[in-house]
């Protein structure tokens, strides 16, 4: 399928929560046991810093996907449909929070939108679509 025909084909709000649980719990094992190797010390940052390398790395050199987005079958893409390259991954990632701070509506925003994306998409200019 080229880069431009997986454009129409978005996943919705579902598949998306569902790869974000999957992820959540790497996340939150990884970091557990980082955090314990490291005696507590600055847990919370490193529990950021493992979400965003996690996430950055992963999209940029995985195909746009996270484990819990493979495992469901959906990528992370810019709108054009070509590949995330860092600087791309790195906004997205960083714009969660923006998606976060008003109860999470960012987020919940994929329901609505036609292009079912979220701020964190709207902003870094990315769809997450089904492969």
């Amino acid at each position: 399928m080229s880069d431009l025909a997986v454009i129409g084909n978005k996943a919705g709000f579902g598949l998306r929560f569902l790869a974000s649980l999957i992820d959540g719990v790497i996340m939150g094992v990884v970091g557990s046991l980082l955090g314990r190797l490291a005696y507590n010390s600055g847990a919370p940052l490193l529990n950021t810093l493992v979400g965003a390398l996690y996430s950055i790395l992963l999209w940029v050199n995985w195909n746009g996907q996270t484990v819990g987005k493979k495992a469901l079958g959906i990528k992370v893409v810019k709108e054009d449909g070509s590949s995330l390259d860092y600087q791309t991954a790195v906004i997205r990632y960083l714009c969660y929070f923006v998606s976060a701070i008003p109860l999470g509506l960012g987020y919940f925003w994929v329901i609505w939108d036609e292009k079912k994306q979220g701020w964190h998409d709207k902003i870094a200019k990315t769809l997450v679509v089904k492969e």
